[in-house]
């Protein structure tokens, strides 16, 4: 009867340790998935924003998106300019908070 009971306690505390470790395994997938996840959406967006913009040639033309005027060229490249400009300064931020962070994380 005692080698049942001592049976029967270390299999509910090996299954509570499994069931721990499963626990834990799952908060760390879950972080990797949200990675990913993010990876992927900032992959997709960068794809997205890549466009070739044509020149129009002629009036008959049909208007599309990517298709312009030679009058706004100067008005899209002053747009475009100052949004690469501020986009870097954005990233330039955001590098130098991701550093320190990793400089915090190291230190722990």
């Amino acid at each position: 009867m005692l080698k049942l009971v001592i049976v029967m306690l270390t299999n509910k505390f090996g299954h509570d340790m499994v069931i721990e470790a499963m626990r834990k395994e799952f908060s760390q997938a879950r972080f990797l998935s949200i990675a990913q996840n993010q990876l992927l959406r900032a992959h997709d967006e960068i794809k997205m924003s890549i466009s070739r913009l044509q020149l129009k040639e002629k009036d008959d033309e049909p208007s599309a998106v990517n298709i312009v005027t030679r009058e706004e060229l100067i008005p899209y490249n002053v747009q475009f300019t100052s949004e690469k400009f501020m986009s870097l300064s954005s990233l330039a931020r955001v590098r130098g908070q991701l550093r320190y962070l990793k400089v915090c994380i190291n230190f722990q």
